[in-house]
């Protein structure tokens, strides 16, 4: 709902409500916002009050691509040589898994392409041996912010997204260093160059979303 904007953007959630509609009591709403919080979905605020987080705006979806090129290439390129079999084995499978799901224009058909793909990075992330450039990748919870732009789109650059995830694959297979960080590099620039067109304009008041 928040993904697909039938929870608007930077507005209040009020669990009754949400509770009315769902057919459920306030706890298991109360549990799932407390986990949209983690995704930095929403937000709690005065009060204890739950809002849905901004949609990036072009500061923030510019400084949120500055700090993935910081962080995600360096940590592929140290990932390379300290993969294990069964790191590599389940990167082919959140693969597979982005080939097989839908790209629609709902999150119901695309969320699956969306956290395979989050779990791809991830994984190169905790595969570097270093537990802060990890933390730090995790929370900008860039997969879960950057699928907020597919809503009624659908994943308009998939088959790129996909082939750029295969040459990262590749190159961590091959236990090249040098190669696994530049096309992480290629792969993030790629996909700031596709997405950008969908971001809405800056305005002067314009907070990025707050780590969560």
């Amino acid at each position: 709902m928040v993904i697909d904007g039938v929870l608007a953007p930077d507005a209040r959630v009020s669990i009754d409500a949400l509770a009315l509609a769902l057919g459920v009591s306030h706890t298991p709403v109360r549990e799932a916002l407390a986990h949209l919080e983690g995704d930095g979905l929403v937000a709690k605020r005065a009060h204890g009050r739950y809002w849905t987080t901004p949609m990036l705006a072009a500061e923030s979806f510019e400084h949120l691509y500055a700090a993935r090129l910081r962080l995600e290439p360096f940590a592929a390129g140290e990932a390379a040589a300290r993969l294990t079999p069964t790191d590599i084995a389940a990167l082919r499978q959140t693969l597979g898994g982005m080939e097989q799901a839908g790209f629609g224009g709902d999150y119901r058909q695309y969320g699956r392409f969306s956290s395979e793909d989050a779990r791809f990075h991830a994984i190169i992330a905790a595969g570097a041996g270093n537990p802060f450039i990890a933390d730090a990748i995790e929370r900008l919870h860039s997969h879960v912010q950057l699928s907020r732009l597919y809503a009624s789109r659908g994943v308009i650059d998939a088959p790129e997204a996909l082939a750029d995830h295969r040459a990262i694959l590749a190159a961590l297979e091959r236990q090249e260093a040098r190669a696994a960080a530049l096309t992480m590099r290629q792969h993030i620039d790629r996909s700031r160059e596709r997405l950008r067109p969908l971001v809405r304009p800056a305005t002067q008041n314009d907070p990025c979303p707050a780590p969560q």
